[in-house]
């Protein structure tokens, strides 16, 4: 197994991590050592290697409304993008379900996600060059495949 991934492969992860484990979803609550407040938070739960024993996976920090109007700026061109991305490697992924499965083996076609980032960096600089139309093209094609 590879043991370098790049930050946009972990969070790949994570998504299909969520699709495929969405039964095994809870909440949870976490210290936020930069807020200083205990905060709601997003987990997978597992079966531990000793019976009875479980396991929590943090997966994400809910945000109140007010922070997600306050701090985010959603962009639908680059999430219907960034969707279509994982959509595609998550295709390829058909031997990973668990959390498991996810944390000892790797993605068959990228395993360290540098395809990923390299076809990720190159749809982003279309888009800050200006080419909104092949952008565009492009999210549409995404969005047929699915």
């Amino acid at each position: 197994m590879t043991t370098e991934k790049f930050a946009i492969g972990k969070l790949y992860e994570k998504f299909a991590m969520i699709k495929r484990s969405s039964h095994a979803l809870d909440v949870g609550m976490a210290y936020d050592k930069l807020t200083g407040r205990m905060e709601i938070i997003l987990m997978l739960i597992s079966e531990g290697e000793e019976e009875g024993d479980i396991r929590f996976h943090p997966l994400a920090k809910i945000l109140p409304t007010e922070s997600i109007q306050e701090e985010l700026e959603p962009n639908f061109l680059k999430s219907t993008l960034i969707s279509g991305l994982f959509e595609v490697y998550s295709e390829h992924d058909t031997e990973r379900f668990t959390v498991d499965d996810f944390d000892n083996k790797d993605h068959p076609i990228d395993p360290t996600y540098e395809k990923l980032v390299q076809l990720w960096d190159e749809l982003s600089d279309t888009l800050e060059n200006g080419s909104e139309e092949l952008a565009k093209f492009l999210a549409e094609k995404l969005e047929l495949d699915e």
